[in-house]
């Protein structure tokens, strides 16, 4: 099976493209307006945020997004690939929301002082 829709083929970015963002802003971390997932994940790396290599990945989800932007120019993704990438998305967001839960704890701890 082959997946060869703009849908399908961009869909695993957008979520991690929006945790990513969301991290940014929860930590108050000024970023570019850019569908560039490694250019979200090197303001991180640049506020001192430690990214594991598994959700530094995630960084090629964007090559999913951009190319299905223009038609004719995506090759069609194999089934595994398209897998790959929903697993790549789904760690990373998974990260940014431990991320965002231990923000919160660290808010609450400081609220307690």
């Amino acid at each position: 099976m082959e997946c060869s829709g703009k849908t399908s083929v961009s869909t695993p970015s957008k979520p991690s493209k929006k945790a990513l963002k969301a991290l940014l802003v929860n930590r108050s971390i000024p970023f570019r307006f850019s569908h560039d997932i490694a250019a979200l994940l090197t303001d991180l790396q640049q506020a001192a945020i430690e990214i594991p290599a598994e959700v530094l990945s995630s960084a090629t989800l964007t090559d999913y997004a951009v190319s299905a932007r223009y038609p004719g120019t995506a090759e069609p993704v194999a089934e595994m690939e398209y897998l790959e990438a929903v697993a790549l998305a789904t760690t990373t967001v998974a990260w940014v929301e431990q991320r965002m839960i231990e923000s919160e704890g660290n808010g609450s701890q400081k609220e307690a002082d």
